[in-house]
């Protein structure tokens, strides 16, 4: 496992190679890359995953979580944990009577529910943010630790493994990587 510090060197990186492709006018006219970090969650938490991927052989958990009116995402490290984090299905815990309900509605149970995790599973692991700076109480632009009471703030949504970037993504990638010199 990486250090938490080999963790926020290297988030600190991919956040400056961002801004310096902004800055840029790299990614003038897209959305929403264009004003990160405001909006940019999503996309960043995306990016970071794909480099920690490839350059660290890091595997992570990209998280979406919700406050107010607003939408947060970010990664957790899924080797931090001192227990292995368990895949869990939709189905799982439900009864078998709930269970045949729910299937006579038509709801399908297949491996399309691999790689999601529950609130539970991500809360123990390391959080890296590169956009935490959106939100006026955070704890600066790039966050790397345990779940804190800034977190815990948000609402958890989703939960799923990082698998790779969408051909719009392996662009802004791409332009990230040239900003970061690797």
């Amino acid at each position: 496992m990486n250090s938490i510090g080999e963790l926020e060197v290297a988030a600190k990186r991919v956040r400056r190679a961002l801004e310096a492709a902004r800055d840029s006018d790299e990614f003038r006219g897209v959305q929403p890359l264009q004003c990160f970090p405001d909006g940019c969650c999503g996309v960043a938490s995306s990016l970071l995953a794909e480099y920690l991927r490839q350059r660290m052989a890091i595997d992570t958990i990209w998280v979406s979580t919700s406050r107010d009116d607003w939408s947060h995402a970010w990664l957790a490290v899924k080797d931090s944990s001192p227990q292995p984090v368990p895949r869990r299905h939709v189905r799982d815990g439900l009864r078998p009577d709930i269970l045949a309900v729910m299937s006579s509605y038509g709801a399908v149970f297949d491996d399309a529910e691999d790689g999601r995790y529950c609130e539970e599973d991500v809360s123990r692991l390391i959080i890296i943010d590169v956009t935490a700076d959106q939100f006026h109480d955070s704890n600066g632009p790039v966050y790397v630790g345990p779940l804190d009471a800034f977190y815990r703030t948000f609402e958890f949504r989703l939960a799923v493994d990082h698998e790779g970037l969408s051909a719009e993504e392996l662009r802004f990638y791409d332009t990230m990587m040239t900003y970061l010199g690797d």
